[in-house]
């Protein structure tokens, strides 16, 4: 079930949408320009007082949902010049100390009301924002080449497709795959079961849960799995 958040210490909605949705543990925060909350102007025409507003407008939507910058997993910044980014960092790193959260940074031509900066939380999805086609997929490329060397699966990506955004702009949409889908994670205990009789396999959620009296056996399971080719990458936990 959702809830609504909602504060006056952060600008009241311009649009169809709530300052925040809780949804069971997890908390979605629409996108926040530099508008003052008293007056629903844009502060100022300074990156830095805009990049401090749009901050402290997070932080008051955080507060109100009992959470603060330590709880945040996954940060989308929107620059209208990636010459501010520099100026732009630097602020944030003040709000986020320690353990910061994932984040992306993208240009693009406009923001609401003319804003230099829009900040944008997802736990599951990036959201790119670009000029073209063309360079959505040099961004693609860029993302896929540092997930490489990373050591990162690139079937962790799930590429939406380009669509326009307004404004000369292209937005994609790239959900990160966690977990089993309910087909794929039936399919895995079906072939655990028929290959391997000796250890049960049991769905918890979106993982596998596999057990057995032999350590051997097991190893046997992971070896199995690891040879397959499957959409999504598998990761094995909690082996003892």
């Amino acid at each position: 079930m959702k809830k609504i958040v909602a504060t006056s210490d952060a600008p009241a909605a311009i649009g169809p949408y709530s300052q925040a949705i809780r949804s069971g543990p997890l908390l979605f925060c629409a996108g926040q320009i530099p508008l003052d909350p008293q007056t629903g102007q844009i502060v100022s025409d300074d990156i830095s007082e805009q990049a401090r507003r749009v901050l402290e407008n997070v932080a008051a939507i955080l507060k109100a949902a009992q959470l603060n910058f330590g709880h945040v997993v996954k940060t989308t910044i929107f620059l209208t010049s990636m010459g501010d980014f520099q100026t732009v960092n630097e602020i944030y790193a003040t709000y986020f100390r320690e353990d910061p959260p994932a984040r992306s940074t993208v240009a693009v031509s406009a923001l609401p009301k003319g804003a230099k900066v829009e900040i944008e939380q997802e736990k599951t999805e990036l959201i790119l924002l670009t000029d073209d086609d063309f360079r959505a997929t040099v961004v693609k490329d860029l993302i896929e080449s540092k997930a490489i060397r990373r050591n990162l699966s690139l079937k962790i990506f799930d590429w939406g497709k380009v669509e326009p955004a307004g404004g000369n702009t292209v937005k994609q949409v790239i959900t990160l795959r966690r977990g089993l889908a309910d087909d794929l994670a039936k399919k895995l205990t079906k072939l655990i079961r028929d290959e391997f009789p000796k250890v049960k396999s049991q769905i918890q959620g979106d993982a596998v849960r596999v057990s057995g009296k032999n350590k051997d056996d097991l190893q046997r399971v992971i070896a199995r799995l690891r040879d397959l080719d499957f959409e999504v990458p598998l990761q094995f936990q909690n082996y003892r």
